[in-house]
């Protein structure tokens, strides 16, 4: 039986990277997705997003999770019960 998990994260991207851009990226990859804010720093970009994804253990949230994110930079990732 699936459950609902949370998962907090960052995204890295290069700097000039347009919030479209973004939003595709990670709306390709989720379809439960809120972006909480996009802060342009000095060599990239950080985008603090979180999402909604069902699954049936943590781990197995975890996994799918790393897997949709590869090739991309994330970092501080936190998944939740929900």
């Amino acid at each position: 039986m699936k459950k609902a998990f949370k998962i907090v994260s960052y995204l890295y991207i290069p700097l000039g990277t347009s919030e479209n851009t973004v939003n595709q990226i990670l709306g390709d990859r989720f379809s439960n997705l809120s972006i909480n804010s996009v802060e342009e720093r000095e060599d990239e970009i950080a985008v603090d997003f979180d999402i909604i994804v069902e699954e049936e253990s943590r781990e197995s949230a975890d996994n799918n999770f790393l897997a949709a994110m590869n090739g991309y930079d994330v970092d501080n990732y936190n998944i939740l019960d929900f």
